[in-house]
């Protein structure tokens, strides 16, 4: 996992990182699971997805949000980067997993809230 999640860092390391006091995520993303929207206040994250009628439930620390996800028939745990751009590149895994799953991309298709 310490490997997958320093990958993570690495690829949006390029892409640069927001300042710390300006992660704002609230908003309508598309996802290569479809759409999304983040709701955030303070540090929780909560949000819809099209896929499965889905529910994420997370922590924003810095500009990482771990997440837990809750969809019809499944359920696991996630990590999302924020980059500097607004995209949110992160990856979801199965159960206790937040990896193995595969990787989960959000850009956003409207303006972020500010928090």
């Amino acid at each position: 996992m310490q490997r997958t999640v320093f990958a993570l860092a690495v690829l949006v390391a390029g892409a640069g990182f927001r300042p710390l006091d300006a992660v704002a995520i609230s908003g309508s993303y598309t996802s290569n699971w479809g759409p999304v929207v983040l709701h955030q206040d303070g540090a929780r994250v909560t949000g819809e997805y099209e896929y499965a009628h889905g529910h994420l439930d997370g922590v924003l620390d810095g500009n990482m949000i771990r997440y837990a996800w809750r969809e019809q028939g499944g359920r696991g745990q996630g990590v999302f980067v924020v980059a500097s751009d607004g995209e949110l590149v992160g990856t979801w895994g199965v159960d206790d997993d937040d990896t193995r799953g595969g990787g989960w991309r959000l850009v956003p298709t409207a303006p972020t809230i500010a928090r």
